[in-house]
């Protein structure tokens, strides 16, 4: 899998600076590391079609690259412009059939980034689809029927999934997002912050309201098998699918997403058809995206207010909580009594995380929905000392000893939560233990230098 000795150049890609500029530090380190090993690599910043079209005229005749590394966004689904080889002028370096040099070649109509590369025997460059989420958000990417792409992904399950609705995807890998260690590690009795959560805020009864507003009860169907080439929106939007997704997640919140889509579709069309129609899935589900949402949204919320309910402090650092603080106080209004507090510490930019960890005791997490796999908020924590508490996964499971360098909770015990931080808050030795344990186990495994030891063997 990965790179093999072979490859000479990398190139990584980058679409402007969201999620607190995470992908773009992901995108620098992984390009630090790659360049350790020898490997000569390039990071190159496209926000537009007109920047892809740009980037291929420039290296078009570098025989060298082998690889296309993109972090989470949409770039590799975009095509050349109808006039796009009618304006060829190889004088001025632009892109034609073949241009001087002869090192790339296109077909009229392709993809930008399937790129043909005669110095590697007439391969196509191999394009990696980094994704930090479930793929029904990169459904858009994923459905192109690149030549030679491959997916990176955070989950197992997610894995399952590509494989069985992208059939065309080379590979599949599974890789946890890495984590770096601040320079300066406070010993745990003496870091400042008790309780640390990250991420941003999303109010559930906005998704809720959203959903109402794409769509109403009223459903009509079309045909599973046209269904992938033209979407049925009323079908997909309806907020009957909505609330049966809903409904279905919290009563089972072990459970995936997906499986919450077939079973609603279950009570309203031949469950066979779908089987048979994976494009026409995947496009349904991409469409139902806000049951993700919410879902997610709604645990978050359960979860900080369960620590709340039993007097654990908690400092929060993202967009959006000052709407979670305004729902807290109607909340305490109904009779609901919250004997602790939280703490809105503000945006801050992903550069800045590890000292933020590195200075914290307890690292609370919730996974976005993933029942078998990691998130970098887990690699942050453990990289930097703290206590990780965590929801459980069942790959979690494989790789860390729950109780011991690692603590998990059930989602459908959040009181089970809340008791299991106020137990470490009040042990702090065994805390500092389970700690120091974690960080062991996570620089030897979570570190980028490992990540890309694990990518290019």
């Amino acid at each position: 899998m990965g790179m093999r000795s072979y490859e000479k150049t990398h190139y990584n890609t980058k679409k402007g600076n969201v999620c607190y500029g995470s992908t773009s530090y992901f995108a620098e380190r992984i390009n630090e590391e790659l360049k350790k090993t020898g490997i000569s690599s390039e990071i190159v910043d496209i926000n537009s079609k007109e920047d892809a079209e740009r980037f291929v005229q420039k290296y078009e005749r570098i025989k060298e690259v082998t690889d296309i590394i993109d972090f989470n966004t949409d770039i590799f689904s975009y095509m050349f412009s109808q006039n796009y080889y009618d304006n060829y002028n190889a004088d001025n370096d632009v892109a034609g059939t073949e241009c001087a040099g002869g090192s790339v070649k296109y077909d009229r109509e392709n993809y930008i980034f399937d790129i043909k590369n005669d110095s590697s025997g007439g391969d196509y460059v191999k394009l990696w689809h980094i994704i930090l989420d479930h793929p029904l958000y990169h459904n858009s990417v994923l459905r192109q029927p690149l030549k030679n792409i491959r997916v990176v992904c955070l989950d197992e399950t997610h894995a399952e999934y590509i494989r069985k609705h992208y059939s065309h995807i080379k590979e599949v890998i599974v890789m946890p997002l890495p984590a770096d260690t601040a320079k300066k590690l406070v010993p745990y009795n003496e870091r400042s912050r008790d309780v640390l959560f990250t991420g941003t805020y999303t109010s559930s009864e906005d998704i809720v309201a959203l959903a109402m507003r794409s769509g109403g009860d009223s459903v009509k169907f079309k045909n599973f098998q046209t269904m992938h080439k033209e979407p049925a929106q009323e079908f997909i939007n309806s907020m009957q699918i909505f609330n049966k997704m809903a409904g279905y997640l919290l009563e089972n919140p072990c459970e995936t997403i997906e499986k919450a889509y077939t079973f609603a579709l279950g009570d309203i069309t031949d469950e066979t058809a779908l089987k048979e129609t994976a494009a026409a899935f995947a496009d349904g589900l991409e469409l139902n995206f806000l049951a993700d949402m919410f879902i997610r949204a709604v645990i978050r919320e359960e979860l900080l207010m369960e620590m709340l309910r039993n007097g654990i402090d908690v400092d929060i650092f993202g967009h959006g909580w000052e709407k979670f603080v305004e729902k807290c106080g109607n909340v305490e209004k109904s009779g609901d009594r919250f004997k602790g507090k939280i703490n809105i510490c503000g945006e801050v930019d992903y550069r800045r995380l590890p000292e933020l960890y590195a200075d914290t005791k307890i690292a609370l997490n919730v996974l976005p929905w993933f029942k078998a796999g990691q998130h970098d908020r887990i690699a942050l924590a453990m990289c930097n000392g703290c206590v990780c508490v965590t929801d459980e996964s069942t790959y979690l499971e494989k790789k860390f000893v729950d109780g011991e360098n690692i603590f998990m909770y059930s989602l459908e015990d959040m009181t089970g939560a809340a008791m299991l931080v106020r137990d470490l808050l009040a042990h702090p030795l065994e805390a500092a233990r389970a700690a120091a344990k974690g960080y062991v186990c996570a620089v030897s495994s979570l570190s980028f230098k490992k990540y890309i030891e694990i990518f290019i063997n």
